[in-house]
């Protein structure tokens, strides 16, 4: 492999690489999305990976690989935010991995608000 280049030959960190991936070899419908976003800087990782998200099926799964530091307040805060889950996060020779389950679309028929929704209104009076 070229340095400054992926597997595949392409430029780094200009290239966003994404593969499925089974987690586990035993259970064949888990499987994985992988975005390598390593050398990106805030707010990149989280960018792309909300834009991977958003092509992802509820519940799949998104692990992330980054290097920049600030990835682990910026995917806390996001995951927190946009009600996806957070559910590993881990660092091993510098770069950072996330694992995230897509959240569950809303039911349309549902009156419960969204992670955005969710500061209270205080109710309007109209004295006459």
């Amino acid at each position: 492999m070229n340095p400054g280049r992926s597997e595949w030959g392409l430029p780094l960190p200009y290239v966003t690489t994404l593969a499925r991936f089974r987690a586990d070899p035993h259970n064949m419908r888990m499987s994985e999305t992988l975005l390598d976003v390593k050398g990106m800087s805030c707010p990149l990782p989280v960018l792309r990976a909300n834009r991977s998200l958003r092509s992802m099926a509820p519940g799949e799964r998104l692990r992330v690989l980054a290097t920049d530091r600030a990835a682990i307040a910026d995917f806390k805060a996001f995951c927190q935010e946009t009600g996806h889950a957070l559910i590993a996060m881990s660092e091993e020779a510098g770069v950072l991995s996330f694992v995230i389950r897509r959240r569950p679309d809303p039911d349309p028929g549902s009156q419960n608000p969204g992670p955005r929704d969710t500061k209270k209104v205080a109710p309007t009076t109209k004295e006459i």
